[in-house]
């Protein structure tokens, strides 16, 4: 899931549980979940109730929150202007990831057996 915005983004950063159910439970016993995220100041207290970007408490909530749908938490890092290139995508280009908005790919996994 790239750049996801509103509802979904609060989904994604485990903050409305419905929707992080519904993202978690696409991902199937050894299948991988990666969310290429950015929240900046003024996304923050409007969509997330969280302070710019992927602090301590977003990384809690959202690892919290998928591991409770059976998800193990692989990385969070932030991505470089290279990695957003790799991207080809033009809604980065829009939110102008990479220079003053910074970017985060974060990626949990399902492991086998597991039930989502």
């Amino acid at each position: 899931m790239r750049f996801p915005w509103g509802s979904l983004l609060r989904g994604a950063l485990g903050l409305d549980a419905a929707v992080t159910d519904s993202i978690a439970r696409l991902v199937a016993p050894g299948g991988r979940l990666e969310l290429t995220l950015s929240v900046v100041g003024r996304d923050a207290p409007m969509k997330t109730g969280l302070a710019a970007g992927l602090g301590e408490a977003a990384r809690t909530s959202m690892v919290t929150a998928f591991a409770d749908h059976g998800l193990e938490l692989d990385e969070i890092r932030e991505l470089t202007a290279d990695d957003l290139a790799t991207l080809h995508s033009a809604w980065a280009r829009r939110l102008r990831a990479g220079g003053d908005r910074p970017a985060w790919r974060v990626t949990f996994t399902r492991p086998l057996g597991a039930v989502g």
